[in-house]
């Protein structure tokens, strides 16, 4: 049977909503970026879902495996990854499953009875993915992005 594909939950947060809530010092400061995010994201659980409740941050999990926060609604575990700035996202997506497998065990070992663990990422962005991706489809038809396809050069 093929193993069943898991759902990660992307929560995109604009950079200017960081800055309104906790202050632009906190945002711009060499220890801001994701501690900025936890903290707004620990703030405001709604952002993820309604009623839930804070268990922990920096959740031990194992040797270099350390989740950024822990949420609980019912029997239902959150496991939250956050991001500032640039990341790659197939890498976020290894650490947030591995985070989920090593809570799931855990949970297991110590008997404790759960539902479900839903792994979260939650980033900071600049322009909303959607509005982003509607500025370059808009910009490309009116012509201020040069076309990607490189033009033959002459000889």
């Amino acid at each position: 049977m093929p193993e069943k594909r898991v759902k990660i939950l992307w929560i995109p947060i604009l950079t200017k909503d960081l800055q309104q809530d906790l202050g632009e010092w906190l945002c711009t400061s060499p220890q801001g970026g994701e501690e900025a995010v936890r903290s707004y994201i620990i703030r405001h659980p709604e952002k993820i879902e309604l009623g839930l409740e804070f268990l922990s941050a920096e959740l031990y999990l194992g040797p270099r495996l350390r989740a950024d926060l822990l949420f609980r609604k019912e029997k239902k575990y959150y496991i939250v990854e956050t991001k500032y700035g640039r990341w790659s996202e197939k890498r976020v997506r290894e650490k947030v499953l591995r985070y989920r497998d090593a809570l799931i065990e855990t949970l297991k070992k110590k008997k404790v009875d759960f539902k479900e663990v839903i792994p979260v990422v939650v980033a900071s962005v600049e322009v909303h993915p959607f509005r982003r991706r509607y500025a370059i489809w808009y910009r490309k038809k009116i012509r201020l992005l040069k076309p990607t396809k490189a033009k033959p050069t002459r000889t």
